[in-house]
């Protein structure tokens, strides 16, 4: 499953590595006329921690759907045999199981809202150090 966002990481963040912090160790860091700030770092670090968090939650719907898809499985030869104590305790399961999984749906939603919302925030904030920099 590919993600419904694409990452546009700003040219100072990646001049070394993944990691933000080793830009300090850089002597390129020192030379660029727009240097990196404190909230540029912590900015990429929330939306790391945000695309984590949006990749756990889709996890746990994957695992939540085959699950559902087990009890389902069941449920429907219990039907298929007219066992009724079996169906009452695995509908019950089913709707609970249901419940979680639109809970983390709309959970998974809003990490992808909000992780748009910071994609162009990067995206604004990168073509206005770009406009500046054409500037001098």
């Amino acid at each position: 499953m590919s993600p419904i966002y694409s990452l546009q990481i700003p040219k100072s963040v990646s001049v070394l590595t993944n990691h933000p912090l080793r830009l300090f160790e850089s002597s390129e860091f020192y030379s660029n006329q727009q240097p990196v700030t404190m909230s540029d770092i912590i900015d990429y670090e929330a939306f790391n921690q945000m695309e984590d968090k949006f990749n756990t939650a889709c996890s746990c719907l994957k695992s939540l759907n085959s699950t559902i898809a087990c009890i389902q499985t069941r449920y429907d030869r219990a039907s298929a045999v007219n066992r009724r104590s079996y169906r009452y305790t695995l509908r019950i399961r089913l709707v609970a199981l249901e419940g979680v999984r639109n809970m983390y749906y709309q959970y998974a939603m809003q990490k992808a809202e909000q992780l748009e919302q910071a994609k162009e925030q990067f995206e604004s904030s990168s073509s206005d150090n770009e406009e500046e920099s054409m500037e001098y």
